[in-house]
């Protein structure tokens, strides 16, 4: 992975000791764009093409360990139909499971994670 001062890891140009991605002043500031998670992704991974799906940006929560996809939290992508498209949890969830959970798009298709199981038992 390439740190150069071009990366969005790279040091922030104007608070020294602190890198693009962590510089809370620049946050708090927004005079330095702040990357996306998919775009800190495709820096971090420069050789890999990866697949996502439009729209649920924010529900990326990382890289799968070794097949290299992107992978999405059902529940944040459940929460933007319901935000975004004025939709009920019910109709939320079942679009998803019919028109995006259900999608392949061939072998860089996305995983998609069941994370909120994991919420109602911690």
């Amino acid at each position: 992975m390439d740190k150069n001062k071009d990366s969005v890891y790279g040091e922030c140009p104007k608070h020294k000791g602190y890198s693009m991605i962590a510089c809370v002043i620049c946050k708090l500031d927004e005079k330095v764009k702040i990357p996306t998670k998919l775009e800190a992704i495709t820096d971090q991974y420069p050789d890999i093409e990866f697949l996502s799906a439009d729209g649920f940006e924010d529900a990326i929560i990382g890289v799968s360990y070794n097949v290299e996809k992107l992978v999405y939290s059902i529940s944040k992508c459940i929460r933007i139909l319901v935000d975004r498209d004025h939709m009920s949890p019910d109709e939320a969830r079942e679009h998803f499971d019919f028109n995006v959970g259900d999608s392949f798009m061939g072998e860089k298709t996305p995983i998609w994670v069941e994370d909120e199981v994991l919420d109602y038992y911690f």
